[in-house]
């Protein structure tokens, strides 16, 4: 018998905060980047915990 699980995946992005007033949108930028790997993650049917803000 084949037990079945589901993965669970963590997810963060980094960045200096140092930056986000030197370039206009790139936190912005940089979550919505999160998010779309976050949906492509989900796409492998694995459970993923985004710890990123969602905007």
């Amino acid at each position: 018998m084949v037990e079945r699980f589901t993965l669970k995946v963590g997810l963060f992005g980094i960045g200096l905060e140092a930056y986000w007033d030197k370039f206009e949108g790139l936190k912005y930028r940089l979550q919505k980047y999160v998010n779309i790997v976050e949906e492509k993650m989900k796409s492998f049917k694995c459970e993923v915990v985004n710890l990123v803000e969602k905007k």
